[in-house]
Order: C-alpha cells, then sequence, then structure tokens
C-alpha cells in the first residue's frame, strides 16, 4: 500500500501519485479545482486536498461532499476520476486503502508526551478561554 501511494506508475500519464497531492499523507496546501466530483449543487468546485492523516477508515463519509460511504469508494474514485489509473487490482487497492487506514496523526506540538499542554499550549488556551 505504502509504494501504491507513492509510485506514479499506477496513475496516467505517471507524473502524479497519491502522495502528490498528500505529502506523508498529509496536504500540499494548494487549491485545486476537482472536475471528476461535482459539489452538491453539481458544480466543479475549488477544494483544498485534505489530510488523510488520523487513521481515517472509520469515519466515514469521504470527501468535501460525503458522497463516498466507503475509504474503498473513495480510493476508487479517486484513482479512476482523478489520477485516470486503469483498473488496479482488488489487492492492490485494499493494501492503498490499508495503508490510508493506518496513517497517523502527527504529534501535537502543544502536548508534552505525558498529554499535558505545554507552555504555549497554556498561553493558546488561556487566550482562547
Amino acid at each position: 500500500g505504502r509504494f501504491l501511494f507513492h509510485t506514479a506508475g499506477i496513475t496516467d500519464g505517471k507524473q502524479f501519485s497519491c502522495a502528490s497531492c498528500h505529502p506523508d499523507g498529509g496536504t500540499d496546501g494548494i487549491t485545486w479545482k476537482f472536475v471528476h466530483v461535482k459539489d452538491a449543487f453539481g458544480r466543479e468546485a475549488d477544494r483544498n486536498a485534505r489530510s488523510l492523516r488520523g487513521e481515517i477508515g472509520d469515519t466515514a463519509p469521504f470527501r468535501w461532499t460525503g458522497h463516498d460511504r466507503t475509504l474503498d469508494q473513495f480510493v476508487d474514485e479517486e484513482l479512476a476520476g482523478l489520477l485516470h489509473s486503469p483498473p488496479v487490482s482488488r489487492e492492490d487497492r485494499q493494501a492503498l486503502v490499508r495503508y490510508i487506514s493506518t496513517l497517523p496523526l502527527n504529534p501535537n506540538p502543544y502536548r508534552q508526551t505525558d498529554g499535558s499542554l505545554t507552555e504555549a499550549g497554556q498561553r493558546g488556551k488561556a487566550l482562547f478561554a
């Protein structure tokens, strides 16, 4: 799954991979026009790529629109629609879904290893409250 996430070999033109827009499973911060999936009103929409971190496998629905009910469906539609990938085997798709499902959140820079707030985190909490 990790190899498939980072290889452009499974996509049309062999120029982009999942990691192109989701470096390290995160987000590239670029606004894209996603023409392969319309928004809730049937329009093309400019959107930022969302992070895939946080073990998202059980956080359905997926996509900005909530269109995809399973991570498997989301991966299928992204491969075919966005990356114009030729069909991948069921095993490869499942490996890719498993890999994406295990991407952890990055460590919180405002928490100590024991979970308590750092000094900066405490200042932020005080400002918020």
